[in-house]
């Protein structure tokens, strides 16, 4: 009976089970927000502990029995429940969330609801930053941020953007707590969000490194299931805003061909200008009419323009990327692993630059209160022939807008070498094949190569300690390392053998080593827990190493084509740089909120640093902040959803720069054998320190109407003063300069954003974002030492315009900051120029001047961006323009393209209707309207052409200084989800298509130079003065525009 029994209930127990699993079903399904979808969306069975989360593209799977109630929930959004019925795909649509709980990422990845931030911040997106596939990330948040411009490089380079924040580039990058060395070293396929930390008080607890500001990084982490994501994606890049050029005439010095004896013609080969004869079609011997051995010795060809030769050098290049993706996600870990890899060709010939970064991010519960956290970013990258800009960089050996002729035949050229001789355009003579002043483009693209590998790596190891669910503490090793190899070769026979072969090496490596800790509590008090309370402590100490070597031959090699500083002729140039740092830390951070209607927030630090004075090493640096929810105590706002005040004030001291308090020595080769050192030109000051800065910050933050329109205002003002300036000694004290804390400064300004819903439905969303910002900074004071009714001045840069004239930029006691001097044509009262009619046409005193006077300033009076997302279904259209209301800068390309007579202006008509290129005998020449300089009669003068494009118009700086306002389409994009059961077909979760373009349309410029792309080097030093100023322009390449196809896979 008893065995009957237990059979009986084993049925039973089968039934059941059975019974059971037939209920329970694999339930799938994806979640949105309008057309996005949404990552990590938390999915729990109601009443239970089980539940999973949704992957990259909103996918997600869960078992569940037909009755369970799924709660799908994510910060920001409604909560949403649905029953589990027959079906087994359940896509669920989330909104936005009226309580506000918006949650955004503060100093040390402190995760923060938005409504008690008390300083400027703002938040941009991964899934917004991917869109146009961008490989840098600054130029991937241009026009998001209000107060942040991104300054990029010409498209012929495969350098990132600058970014300048508040008119400060000294910005420093966090990735997932660990500071970066570069802003290209940031892998933008890993990114999950970005934070902006723009004041003092929201960057305090980071100390004397964060005083330009903060961007924060957080990459992607895992969610719960496994995922791998592959995106593939090519871009063609083309070369625009080139210089318009004329067509007219061609290469000389003077509009009359050579004879030759045989009575054939031929233009002034050795001439880089183009004031040659008129391009009428006149056979003439060409450049490779005289290479004995070629198809074209001997032959005449019409003297005709090339008006492409310009624009077909610059090739289509091709941008192919394949990023990698795998997740894994369960209840004690999360693996994320990223692996891109990016092969860039560049616009100029034999330019290429490849690329690869592998991201690792994981996290291990070893126990229910002790988490080990880990991530690791690597990179490994190599470029062939990233030329450097400007007017004397390494890039400037073709130099269309400076010095060419107009005829030439480009696809001519590519051939550089022939019968067993490299052979050029501008050969001396056609006896002397030498070149003229350098050799073709092809032979400096081709032969003399620079290339540059980088190896970084940067990352950290982490334990988490849980106490309590109050009481927490936290413990890192942080890493970062990077090391780069240079190398640049001057190529055995350049200008027909004129010059030595020649190898430059450099060496450098930087690592720094962090250890940091926090003890973090929080907790509520009071009725129902309405004052909030949480704090941390804690502390860093870090070191840094740097070393770098230069070598490079002398007098040639000793093995032509055997490129090493072993082969050097001559005992070779050598030397090497290195320097340590050491600093310590601590810190602490306390806020307060009661409420949800006031917050305040206080952090301090104390810094400790071996550059500076031991004796006067610490420094403090403070943030205080707070909000006030003023919407929270409106019963019935109507219309306002939401009102926000905040302010708050900093103080953020700094370091000195190493080995400026004690005294170093520089080697300076050796004497029979004995290393040789001397005394540096500037000598060592003890009592140096860094600058001071000082802040304050006031804010306002309003949503209407359910949240469709957000606005946030924000003003500050910094004060920053003590600056470590080099000043002049006399030469008694064996130094030339000294540094010296003087000078004070002022900035302040306003920011902006706007972001607005104008329609939200189920099908079609559209969303706007607005952001805009102004600065006005003043120069209070130079140098307290000098004679106070006499305003001080500083030169902080300049660039050689012509013959002994510079353009400038200073600083003046008591002027704006940017200030830009250079020569002016003197005038009279009524502004009308004052000419000198005994001096002759090329005479620097033709036209009166006066020598440094203010003709410009370089900032801005407006920058901003706009933002234009539209969702239809599956479609995604997104657009973002950037832009920029006023600022100057000085442009040399104008000068040189004026000057050689190239460009567009240097052709026309006059008055009477004859070429300005005609004698003034013969009615040609410029006119020009003024004052006689001794009578002071109105006076009109006409003016040789060539004598004033290539002498009258650059000694005037004034000339050419361009407005620097411009409009710019930067990004555009359009994507398409295929549909759920399309996907589920191909065997696959999700599959994304889309189209994209950067750079794609200067809408409006002053000039065909784009202002946002100024170039940071020129002849002299220009846009060097660390600051991130780009005044003035070095006769850069033109910009790159990219058109792109992407595709994404999702198993």
């Amino acid at each position: 009976m008893k065995t009957k029994f237990t059979f009986f209930l084993t049925f039973l127990f089968l039934v059941s089970v059975q019974f059971t699993v037939a209920q329970e079903k694999r339930i799938k399904g994806i979640v949105k927000e309008g057309s996005d979808p949404l990552p990590g969306v938390s999915i729990l069975i109601k009443g239970t502990l089980k539940g999973t989360q949704t992957d990259f593209n909103g996918n997600y799977a869960i078992k569940a029995n037909t009755g369970d109630v799924l709660v799908f929930s994510y910060v920001g959004m409604e909560a949403k429940e649905v029953t589990v019925n027959n079906s087994n795909i359940i896509d669920v649509f989330l909104e936005g969330s009226n309580l506000l709980d918006e949650i955004v990422i503060t100093a040390l990845g402190k995760v923060r609801k938005k409504k008690s931030v008390g300083f400027a911040q703002q938040s941009v997106e991964g899934q917004d930053l991917v869109k146009t596939n961008e490989v840098d990330i600054n130029n991937s948040i241009a026009g998001k941020v209000s107060g942040v411009q991104a300054l990029g490089n010409s498209g012929a380079t495969f350098d990132g953007a600058l970014i300048r924040l508040r008119g400060n580039s000294n910005v420093l990058y966090v990735v997932d707590g660990v500071r970066v060395q570069s802003a290209g070293d940031i892998n933008t396929a890993d990114i999950e969000s970005i934070s902006v930390l723009k004041g003092g008080a929201a960057t305090a607890l980071y100390g004397t490194d964060a005083s330009g500001g903060v961007i924060i990084v957080t990459s992607s982490k895992a969610k719960q299931g496994q995922s791998i994501k592959l995106q593939l994606s090519t871009e063609m890049a083309n070369a625009t805003n080139i210089l318009e050029y004329q067509n007219e005439y061609g290469g000389g010095y003077t509009q009359d061909f050579i004879t030759l004896p045989n009575g054939e013609l031929r233009p002034d080969y050795g001439a880089d200008q183009s004031w040659g004869p008129k391009l009428d079609g006149t056979l003439v011997r060409h450049w490779d009419s005289w290479i004995v051995g070629d198809p074209e010795y001997g032959k005449l060809r019409p003297w005709s323009a090339n008006p492409n030769n310009v624009k077909d050098f610059y090739e289509t290049a091709t941008v192919n990327k394949a990023i990698l993706t795998f997740q894994s996600g369960g209840e004690n870990h999360h693996l994320s692993t990223t692996i891109r890899n990016v092969s860039q060709e560049g616009i100029l010939p034999n330019t290429e630059r490849k690329t690869t970064q592998i991201s690792v991010n994981a996290d291990y519960n070893v126990t229910k209160k002790l988490t080990l956290d880990a991530n690791i970013n690597y990179q490994i990258r190599n470029t062939l022939n990233n030329p450097q800009l400007g007017y004397t960089g390494s890039g400037s050996f073709f130099r269309p807008n400076l010095w060419w002729q107009r005829q030439l035949d480009i696809h001519r050229l590519k051939d550089y070498k022939r019968n067993g001789q490299f052979v050029s355009w501008n050969l001396q003579s056609p006896t002397n094949p030498t070149p003229a002043y350098w050799d073709s483009p092809y032979f400096e693209f081709y032969e003399n190569r620079n290339e540059q590998d980088k190896n970084a790596i940067f990352g950290k190891l982490a334990l988490n300690y849980k106490v309590n669910e109050k009481l927490s503490a936290n413990l890192q090793y942080r890493r970062t390392f990077s090391h780069f190899n240079s190398y640049k070769i001057g190529a055995f026979g350049g200008r027909g053998g004129a010059t030595d072969p020649q190898f430059e090496e450099t060496t450098s490596s930087r690592a720094e080593n962090e250890v940091y800790g926090t003890m973090n509590f929080n907790d509520k008090y009071g009725d129902e827990g309405k004052i909030e309370f949480a704090s941390t402590a804690g502390f860093q100490i870090k070191n840094e190493t740097y070393n770098s070597t230069y070598a490079s031959s002398v007098g040639g090699l000793t093995v032509p084509g055997f490129y090493s500083v072993e082969t050097s002729v001559d005992r070779p140039t050598y030397n090497a740089t290195t320097y340590k740092e050491e600093s310590r830390a601590v810190f602490g951070n306390v806020n307060i909120g009661y409420n949800d209607i006031i917050y305040l927030d206080a952090s301090l630090r104390a810094d400790w640093s071996s550059t500076a004075n031991p004796d006067n090493n610490r420094l403090i640096t403070y943030g205080v902040s707070s909000s006030f929810i003023f919407s929270e105590l409106l019963q019935d706002a109507g219309f306002l959803s939401f009102g926000k005040l905040r302010a708050g004030i900093s103080s953020a001291p700094s370091f000195p720069n190493a080995y400026l308090i004690n005294a170093t020595y520089q080697s300076s080769g050796n004497y029979n054998g004995s290393p040789l050192f001397s005394i540096p030109s500037t000598a060592a000051n003890p009592l140096i320190a860094g600058a001071s800065t000082k802040e304050s910050e006031f804010g306002l933050e309003m949503k209407f109407f359910d949240n469709k329109i957000a606005l946030d205002l924000t003003y500050y003002n910094t004060k920053i003063e003590d600056f470590p300036r080099l000043d002049l000694l006399p030469s008694s004290t064996g130094s030339s300069t000294i540094y010296r804390n003087t000078g004070k400064e002022t900035r302040s300004g306003f920011e902006g954003s706007l972001n607005f819903k104008p329609i939200s439905t189920e099908n079609f969303k559209w969303d706007v974002g607005i952001n805009f910002a102004t600065i006005d900074w003043k120069v209070n004071e130079i140098d307290a030492n000098d004679d106070p009714n006499t305003p001080s001045t500083r030169r902080l840069d300049r660039t050689w315009t012509f013959n002994n004239s510079y353009v400038v930029l200073r600083d003046v006691e008591g002027e704006s900051k940017g200030n830009i001097y250079g020569v002016k044509a003197k005038r009279d009262s009524q502004g009308r120029i004052i000419i000198d009619q005994s001096a002759g046409d090329w005479s620097e005193n033709a036209i009166v001047r006066e020598d440094d006077q203010l003709i410009g300033n370089f900032l801005p009076d407006l920058t901003g961006g706009l933002t234009n997302t539209i969702h239809y279904k599956d479609f995604e259209l997104s657009a973002s323009i950037d832009f920029q209301v006023g600022g100057d800068y000085y442009s040399q390309s104008k000068r040189w393209a004026t000057g050689s007579g190239h460009s567009i202006e240097t052709v026309g008509v006059n008055d009477k209707g004859n070429s300005i290129r005609d004698d003034v005998s013969n009615g040609g020449g410029i006119r020009l309207d003024g004052v006689d300089s001794v009578t002071g009669e109105p006076v009109t003068r006409y003016f040789d052409a060539t004598a004033y494009f290539d002498r009258q118009l650059p000694a005037f700086a004034e000339n050419l200084v361009y407005d620097a306002s411009y409009v710019k389409l930067r990004q555009l994009s359009l994507s398409y989800n295929l549909p759920k059961e399309v996907s589920e077909k191909l065997g696959v979760d999700n599959i994304q298509t889309s189209i994209f373009g950067n750079n794609l349309w200067l809408i409006y410029a002053a000039d065909e130079i784009d202002p946002s792309e100024i170039e940071n080097v020129s002849g002299s030093s220009l846009g060097r003065s660390g600051a991130g100023f780009r005044w003035a322009e070095g006769a850069q390449f033109p910009s790159t525009r990219t058109f792109g196809l992407n595709l994404s896979v999702t198993f």
